[in-house]
């Protein structure tokens, strides 16, 4: 009882810090569900529950402050949603060394773009196609599809194997990637995750035998 104790109380402050960053948390999670002594799919798992609740929560707050840019939000949460699902669908293919080892270097990403200097503003392409242009309020944003769509792809689908949210990568791929102001990009990622954590779930619930029992 006094490890669960230590544990809920564990991701209460996690889901807490990460909600205000816009990031899931999800790699939070997982490591604390696998130093408590839950097996790697199934700390995957439960991660997913624990990410799509928190989110959803997060996402109510972010809407009624209007920091939620809704299309690029349906635009990227499909994307991060389908290939989540595949994610976790097929994590159960590979060993939980495996993942673990997937979640580490996702770990060593995450941390090197935090790093990165993110400078906020709009971006005008001179010339080319594969922009998107989303005009929301009185901005207009200008959707860098060729960068967006691979990484949305690839971060849905890692993302859904090991049971993180992809936040880590999401935010700073709007704000570098689509050139979307901070707070905005924060509360629209609340969204994708919440899609990310759901399909990511979805994948793993018939192939985890805790689940399908």
């Amino acid at each position: 009882m006094l490890k669960l104790a230590v544990v809920a109380l564990l991701v209460l402050v996690l889901a807490i810090v990460m909600t205000m960053t816009g990031r899931g948390g999800g790699n939070f999670y997982v490591v604390t569900f696998v130093l408590a002594g839950v097996p790697m799919h199934e700390a995957a798992t439960t991660g997913q529950v624990v990410l799509f609740t928190t989110a959803l929560a997060a996402m109510f707050v972010f809407q009624k402050h209007k920091t939620v840019l809704l299309p690029l939000a349906l635009f990227v949460g499909g994307m991060t949603a389908a290939t989540a699902f595949a994610g976790g669908y097929f994590a159960y293919l590979f060993t939980g060394l495996t993942l673990k080892i997937v979640f580490s270097l996702l770990l060593v990403l995450a941390g090197f773009l935090m790093l990165l200097p993110i400078k906020e503003g709009t971006a005008k392409p001179d010339r080319g196609g594969g922009y998107w242009r989303l005009k929301a309020s009185n901005s207009v944003y200008y959707i860098n599809l060729w960068v967006t769509v691979p990484a949305v792809l690839a971060t849905g689908f890692c993302a859904g194997m090991v049971g993180v949210s992809g936040g880590s990568f999401l935010v700073p791929m709007m704000v570098l990637g689509c050139h979307v102001p901070m707070r905005i990009a924060v509360g629209t990622a609340s969204i994708m995750v919440a899609a990310t954590a759901f399909s990511g779930f979805l994948g793993h619930a018939p192939r985890d035998p805790h689940i399908v029992q």
